[in-house]
């Protein structure tokens, strides 16, 4: 007796393309879906205007069938514009659907998990914003305190 092999589409992080070319997110995604034990059967991508709303995969999951979840490339495809996507997450969940997420390894099969993925983004996003502010008071800092800044140029 065969065991049907679970069947996952694969969403791309467009905003990390730069960092990860696409290439390297279908290898790392493709290697989630073997160790959930299953495959990748559709690629997509959420554009700038859909990156909040998810859209693109709502729609294609609505029109599929047999389909066991989706494997992202990053956890933090959910934190976009500043606010988590926690509702989509839930909904997925409660569809039924395994979300799965490549670069963090991590498995969200149920609601428990959806609000841990959650808690973890808030916190990757206050230490995101933490180091920005932390970086942008160096560059204040070290502009004010360069010989340019202090020079008169006399006309």
């Amino acid at each position: 007796m065969s065991t049907r092999k679970k069947t996952f589409y694969s969403c791309l992080d467009v905003a990390s393309i730069k960092e990860v070319p696409q290439p390297l997110q279908h290898l790392a995604n493709g290697r989630m879906a073997e160790q959930a034990g299953g495959q990748i059967v559709f690629y997509l991508t959420e554009d700038g205007y859909t990156r909040g709303t998810h859209e693109m995969v709502l729609a294609r999951l609505q029109r599929s069938s047999n389909i066991d979840g989706v494997i992202f490339f990053r956890l933090t495809q959910f934190a976009s514009g500043g606010g988590i996507q926690a509702s989509v997450m839930r909904h997925l969940v409660e569809q039924g659907y395994e979300l799965h997420f490549a670069r963090e390894r991590l498995t969200i099969r149920t609601i428990e998990q959806v609000e841990d993925a959650c808690r973890k983004l808030r916190i990757h996003g206050w230490t995101e914003r933490r180091g920005r502010m932390r970086l942008e008071s160096r560059a204040v800092a070290d502009a004010s305190n360069s010989p340019e800044s202090t020079r008169i140029d006399s006309a």
